[in-house]
C-alpha cells in the first residue's frame, strides 16, 4: 500500500480545496441568477399593481369632474379611463359601478381596474385578446359626498 508523504498529503488537501471553493463559487453564480429574475419579476408585478391602483384613482377623478359621466351609471358598469404607460407595455383599463339607489344622500361606487402587458410588441396595447401571461386587479369603494368623491376603503 502506496503512503503519501507530507507534500503529498498537502497537494491533495490543497486540490480539495481548490475544488470547493470552484463549486461554491458556481452555486453562487446560480443563485444570483435566480436572484436577479426574482427581483426582476417582484419589479413588474408592483409596476402593475401600481398601474391598476392609478387607474382606480384616476376614474375616480374623472367622476368627480364629470356629473354626466355619474348619471350614466345606473345599475350597469360604466367603462372609464383606459390607457397604456409608455416604454414599460403596461396598460390598464378602469370600470365604475353604482351600489346605493338613485335617491340615496351619499351615493356609493365601486371603482375596479385591471393592468397587464402586451404579450407582443406590435400588438394593439388596448386589445384584451393581446394580453399577456401577468396581470394585475385592484378594487376600491368611493362615496360621492356632494361634488367629491371620498375615497372608503381598497377591497381584497
Amino acid at each position: 500500500m502506496t503512503r503519501f508523504d507530507e507534500c503529498g498529503m498537502a497537494s491533495v488537501m490543497a486540490l480539495a480545496a481548490v475544488l470547493l471553493m470552484l463549486s461554491g463559487t458556481a452555486t453562487l453564480f446560480i443563485l444570483s441568477g435566480h436572484n436577479r429574475l426574482a427581483a426582476k419579476e417582484a419589479v413588474q408585478t408592483m409596476r402593475l399593481l401600481e398601474a391598476s391602483r392609478s387607474a382606480v384613482r384616476m376614474e375616480a377623478a374623472r367622476l368627480e369632474a364629470d356629473a354626466q359621466a355619474r348619471r350614466q351609471l345606473g345599475s350597469k358598469e360604466v367603462q372609464g379611463v383606459s390607457g397604456a404607460v409608455q416604454g414599460d407595455g403596461v396598460c390598464y383599463r378602469a370600470a365604475a359601478v353604482r351600489l346605493s339607489e338613485a335617491g340615496a344622500k351619499k351615493a356609493e361606487y365601486r371603482l375596479t381596474a385591471m393592468s397587464w402587458q402586451t404579450a407582443a410588441e406590435k400588438a394593439d396595447p388596448m386589445n384584451t385578446a393581446a394580453v399577456g401571461g401577468k396581470r394585475s386587479y385592484a378594487a376600491a369603494l368611493y362615496r360621492l359626498e356632494g361634488e367629491r368623491m371620498v375615497f372608503v376603503r381598497w377591497e381584497k
